[in-house]
């Protein structure tokens, strides 16, 4: 209790001890105690009815379809969107928005438009989208120019599209090249192996670039899902580890949780795990120092994932200058053999 709360029941104690005896003062933090208390905190309690499909996918996004009424995010469409895919889309709007007015300036044809040669519909509908694309980048050449009352609105109209296409197309080309990314790399393997001469859950990440991620802390939670009847229930277990946080990411780093008497996988195999149904859900939250970004990062493992007796294989070596990591031995694992 620290010197404030001491002041508070002392105060309440003298001069107002009915008040006091209504009062609850909060008792210190013990994280022991809350992790003990703590079943899930992933939005879904222990008495969420369910099938035995996996809660996340493997990418750490929730395994949810919403049906019904949705709203719709463009900019968030967009920028969740691949570079490709955006790209791809830009084009298609550019040649869908020019070939309108193309349209529009070749209802008018060779008589609204000075400089048009007449000819077929088609002639005529190619040289008004090229007078729609001069007049929709600003860049006018000068052969092919309005020249009726209508072809000067639908010029007007052209143009002021055209500025604000370009306008909304550069914002959104500068916020997703702008957008702060992480590439931290899972193992595809989680491990049940030896750590210290104990039996222990393993599971190993490292950061995939070179910007300055500090603060890193994580967790994992455990849940699998029993049978009440002909309904299935899922039950959730906060993992214990041997270190869930660090202040500095240079290297990877391995979670390790103990499987003693306390751990919810003492004494189950992998058949009861598959069996149960088993996933294992992992958090990871730090600040990236590079981008100046909180990041948050969730990852999803089933029994499909989990290996039994293997350990990791070291993935950097040291020299009298540096420190080399090979990412690509993110998932080489090793056989070894556990005893019991």
């Amino acid at each position: 209790m620290c010197l404030a709360d001491a002041f508070i029941n002392l105060y309440f104690r003298v001069c107002n001890p009915n008040h006091y005896m209504s009062i609850r003062i909060p008792k210190p933090f013990d994280r022991r105690t809350r992790a003990k208390k703590v079943k899930s905190d992933l939005g879904i309690d222990d008495t969420f009815i369910s099938g035995r499909a996996r809660l996340l996918h493997k990418d750490g996004t929730f395994n949810v379809t919403r049906k019904g009424k949705k709203s719709f995010n463009l900019y968030k469409f967009l920028m969740q969107m691949s570079w490709t895919k955006f790209f791809l889309l830009l084009f298609l709007a550019y040649i869908s928005i020019n070939s309108f007015f193309g349209l529009l300036y070749s209802i008018e044809g060779a008589e609204g438009i000075y400089g048009m040669e007449p000819g077929s519909w088609a002639e005529e509908f190619i040289q008004s989208f090229f007078l729609s694309v001069q007049t929709f980048t600003t860049v006018g050449y000068g052969k092919l120019n309005p020249e009726s009352m209508w072809a000067n609105v639908i010029s007007v109209a052209n143009a002021f599209i055209g500025l604000m296409s370009f306008a909304l197309a550069t914002g959104l080309f500068f916020a997703k090249w702008s957008s702060p990314t992480h590439e931290i790399l899972f193992s595809n393997r989680i491990l049940v192996s030896k750590h210290e001469g104990k039996k222990a859950l393993m599971v190993r990440f490292i950061n995939g670039m070179d910007n300055h991620i500090v603060d890193l802390k994580a967790r994992i939670t455990m849940t699998w899902v029993t049978t009440i009847g002909t309904k299935f229930r899922r039950k959730f277990a906060l993992l214990d580890l041997e270190l869930d946080h660090i202040y500095m990411f240079p290297l990877n780093w391995t979670l390790v949780h103990i499987i003693d008497e306390n751990s919810p996988l003492n004494a189950r195999d992998l058949k009861q795990l598959e069996d149960n149904n088993t996933e294992f859900l992992l958090v990871i939250k730090g600040y990236d120092v590079t981008y100046g970004k909180a990041i948050h990062i969730a990852r999803s493992y089933n029994c499909e994932d989990l290996v039994y007796g293997a350990s990791y294989v070291p993935m950097y070596e040291t020299t009298d200058d540096e420190t080399i990591i090979n990412l690509d031995q993110i998932d080489d694992i090793e056989k070894i053999q556990l005893k019991d």
